[in-house]
């Protein structure tokens, strides 16, 4: 009996190194979807999904997305997480710049995202910058695992994991490490309107495989960002501000960093603000319910703010109103100089047609 127990003992750990194997290589994969019509419903109750855009729950036994024509594909995971429709323009802009598509995104992406718009919405009262995204963060290629190759493909889904840049300093939002099958919560969406209220590139199955600008680290050429990043560095070195601060900032707020709204976090006016996503207040207890729930956060349910976040009743301070100032300047200048060059190639143009003219006039 000892020899057959001994025999079998090999075996038993060739099947469950081969079960292990599997499963590393089910990871990152499509496998269907768990969305029903109760969760888009909470999404159009929480005016995550505005009116006129159509929802459609992916068919049972489907197992990858198979879009309509004019349909996208999001995920109520991201939804949970700071997305909304129509998504704002940073978040196309990031897409966009790194040639990305929601399905190549974990769900501990837009918990980083969200907190960099926080940042620079509600205590620098600027709209988000990509330059300064790329100097504090960097991608990290996901790849199947459990594969007997040197060469191992990205994963279909969340093939793009965001980390901090390394040698930086930023504050350290403690992505969720249980945020497993968020694929499963793809659903459709589609405009029923001739406004565009989603704002996402079309859908396209594979892998970011060109990884475009991945590696992107531009210094500051500009006064501007010159000066946002030495702020950024004093709220680092000051030890006020904290992460559970950037995440709190929109969750009390009642706000979705990257949906698309018609001012910034720092311009709120009260309850009834059209950019909130209800009227209705939030205790400290349920903030830290909600923010614990998806992240790692440890977050107290008697949580206390290491330093408010701007209003309209809170304005910023003088040397963040400098920051606003120089924005809005530099604006200024780039709008003046393209109207000048526009009226003198309209100058240009007109001489050469009328000097073409007094050319056929005298031929």
């Amino acid at each position: 009996m000892a020899g057959q127990d001994q025999a079998q003992a090999p075996v038993a750990d060739e099947g469950a190194a081969a079960a292990r194997k599997l499963e590393l290589q089910r990871r990152g994969t499509w496998q269907g979807s768990v969305v029903t019509e109760a969760h888009i419903e909470w999404a159009r109750k929480s005016r995550r999904i505005p009116p006129g855009v159509e929802c459609r729950v992916p068919p049972a036994g489907e197992i990858s997305p198979s879009p309509r024509f004019g349909e996208r594909v999001i995920f109520l995971s991201h939804l949970q997480r700071g997305f909304g429709l129509p998504a704002s323009n940073f978040f196309r802009q990031f897409l966009d710049t790194f040639g990305l598509q929601p399905h190549h995104l974990p769900a501990n992406v837009f918990v980083f995202l969200s907190s960099f718009v926080c940042l620079f919405e509600g205590y620098l009262g600027l709209w988000p910058k990509l330059h300064h995204w790329t100097k504090y963060f960097s991608f990290r290629a996901q790849t199947v695992q459990g594969l007997d190759t040197a060469e191992k493909p990205l994963v279909p889904c969340g093939a793009a994991s965001v980390i901090p840049k390394r040698g930086t300093e930023f504050f350290r939002v403690p992505g969720m490490q249980s945020a497993h099958k968020w694929q499963c919560t793809y659903f459709y969406v589609s405009n029923r309107t001739p406004e565009d209220l989603i704002n996402l590139p079309a859908y396209v199955a594979g892998t970011p495989d060109a990884r475009l600008n991945w590696q992107r680290c531009a210094p500051d050429m500009l006064v501007i960002d010159a000066a946002i990043t030495s702020y950024i560095e004093k709220l680092l070195a000051e030890q006020k501000l904290t992460a559970d601060d950037l995440m709190c900032a929109w969750i009390n707020r009642r706000i979705l960093p990257l949906q698309m709204r018609s001012h910034k976090l720092c311009h709120l006016s009260g309850p009834k603000d059209p950019t909130r996503l209800t009227t209705c207040l939030i205790s400290a207890e349920m903030a830290s319910q909600q923010i614990r729930g998806i992240t790692d956060s440890k977050l107290p349910p008697d949580w206390r703010w290491g330093q408010i976040p701007l209003r309209r009743s809170r304005p910023a301070p003088a040397e963040v109103s400098s920051l606003l100032f120089r924005s809005l300047l530099r604006h200024l200048v780039y709008r003046i100089s393209r109207h000048k060059s526009s009226i003198s190639l309209v100058s240009v143009s007109r001489a050469v047609a009328g000097g073409g003219c007094r050319d056929r006039l005298r031929g």
